[in-house]
């Protein structure tokens, strides 16, 4: 089948149901072709074919896409990007960004403000649950006079972030790919909450949680470490938005996945003022957003200099 359009995506929660909101309830998939990843696997468009006449990415940093954007801009591809990380400024007709990396918008939020349909407004929801902004989710439900139950939406959110923590997305507990499908068919993310996989990943997130808090480690006030390589690629995330809920002070997670790299997420309550991403930057493969980000892929030679600046950078001095 000829590929006329792909669609790229992050494979968390806010990535899956911006999609969901794009393409709405059952959609028509002829010529379309998905390329998705784990939480941090960003340089999706290099494997997109110079065939493709048009490409849709959602929550994807276009900055790690940079020299695939500009090529494919060029071979007369039209892209359209939406995204709430910090985006580039390509001046060309066929390249469109749709979306901000201020602190109240995420990739969901800008595809449904993009489209304005009402009846996808739960699964925006969701996504942005997905990213614990509840307090935007609560204005929006108020400007459109849609009554939801968050609580009862939040494990779900939970659950699909949890899932796409990995070292690549084929290591994953549901193939986000195979989400986003099972998503496309339901009216309401409530009515997938009884899907026997998502009560699995539930219990999963549940029980990886227990376990991580059991045996952390905190060298530093806010700085954590998991000596567990396994429990610390599918939790850490996650733990480190528990770790912020209890303590409402910036969090580090960190955790050694191969004999000399290490992984790390970083979260900050609404009241700091710093920008994570801008932090995480800094290093080689680091990236983010204003209140969460983290690096891939750090030497593990370069932990005790990391946290040193870690904690300069919280202190503000």
């Amino acid at each position: 089948m000829e590929i006329k359009r792909a669609i790229l995506f992050n494979g968390d929660t806010d990535g899956i149901c911006s999609v969901r909101v794009f393409l709405g309830l059952s959609p028509n998939l002829h010529g379309t072709r998905f390329f998705t990843g784990a939480k941090r696997e960003h340089r999706l468009l290099q494997q997109v074919p110079i065939s493709v006449r048009e490409v849709y990415a959602f929550d994807l940093s276009s900055e790690s896409n940079r020299s695939e954007i500009e090529s494919k801009v060029l071979a007369g591809i039209k892209i359209t990007w939406f995204d709430h990380h910090h985006g580039l400024e390509i001046v060309s007709p066929k390249f469109k960004s749709i979306g901000s990396d201020q602190v109240q918008m995420n990739t969901s939020l800008a595809v449904f403000r993009s489209l304005k349909n009402k009846r996808d407004l739960p699964w925006t929801i969701l996504g942005l649950l997905g990213d614990r902004m509840e307090e935007a989710a609560k204005k929006l439900l108020q400007e459109f006079s849609l009554a939801l139950n968050l609580p009862e939406l939040m494990p779900l959110a939970h659950a699909m972030n949890y899932n796409a923590y990995g070292i690549s997305h084929q290591g994953l507990q549901w193939l986000p790919q195979d989400l986003l499908l099972t998503c496309l068919t339901y009216d309401s993310p409530l009515d997938l909450l009884p899907h026997p996989k998502v009560r699995s990943l539930i219990v999963n997130r549940s029980q990886d949680l227990e376990k991580a808090f059991r045996t952390i480690q905190e060298p530093y006030k806010g700085i954590y470490w998991l000596d567990d390589s396994d429990l610390g690629m599918r939790i850490h995330g996650e733990l480190a938005y528990e770790l912020l809920d209890r303590d409402q002070s910036p969090v580090l997670v960190g955790f050694k996945y191969s004999d000399d790299r290490i992984r790390l997420s970083i979260r900050v309550p609404q009241s700091f003022k710093k920008n994570v991403g801008a932090f995480c930057s800094q290093f080689e493969t680091g990236g983010g957003r204003i209140k969460a980000g983290g690096i891939t892929s750090l030497p593990l030679s370069d932990w005790e200099k990391l946290q040193a600046s870690y904690l300069l950078w919280i202190s503000g001095t």
